[in-house]
């Protein structure tokens, strides 16, 4: 576009960061936003903290256009099924172990529709070696019962090695069923 100034701004992956990226941008009367990020762990359903930080800007008369599809063969969007009753989610080919080829160091996002602000559904995220999921490599196994404090999401940042990894959803409320998305940003799920 002849006579555009073009900005750059980063972010170091925090809402407040994001909130003052905004808020530079305003300052800056800066007229149209590409945004190609995303936050792994958020409710992901048009509201949060990352959709609050952003509000400002269209008031402000900013174009903001966010990337879609930057994770499309690293997200599953699942609701959990458990027919067998142990607890464990199953995947879409009915197994409770979803592949996940592993590109080295990677950060893993999983968070469920609940409250926000106070969750009453538990889950608990596993990576295993091995597709009998026999030898856990790490997992996130954060407490949500109800308090303010807490998310519907279990995050898990490790440095894998390029090789193929087994996931495991475990949900300690039996009888609840929640939307879950699950996310990776250095590797691949066996289906997304």
């Amino acid at each position: 576009a002849p006579g555009a100034t073009l900005y750059f701004a980063y972010i170091e992956g925090s809402s407040i960061s994001l909130a003052n990226m905004v808020d530079w941008l305003i300052e800056e009367e800066v007229d149209i936003v590409s945004y190609s990020a995303t936050f792994l762990v958020s409710p992901m359903d048009g509201t949060g903290f990352a959709v609050n930080a952003v509000k400002d800007a269209p008031a402000a008369g900013i174009l903001w256009a966010n990337s879609s599809g930057n994770y499309a063969e690293s997200h599953i969007l699942e609701t959990f099924k458990d027919t067998d009753g142990d607890g464990f989610h199953e995947f879409q080919d009915g197994s409770e172990l979803l592949a996940y080829e592993a590109w080295g160091p990677a950060a893993l996002g999983f968070s469920w529709a609940d409250n926000w602000s106070g969750p009453g559904i538990d889950l608990d995220l596993f990576v295993y070696s091995d597709s009998q999921g026999q030898n856990l490599v790490v997992s996130s196994t954060d407490e949500q019962s109800g308090l303010s404090s807490q998310w519907p999401a279990e995050f898990i940042n490790y440095y894998f090695d390029y090789d193929t990894y087994y996931i495991a959803i475990q949900n300690l409320n039996p009888g609840t069923n929640p939307r879950m998305n699950l996310l990776s940003n250095a590797g691949l799920f066996g289906y997304s």
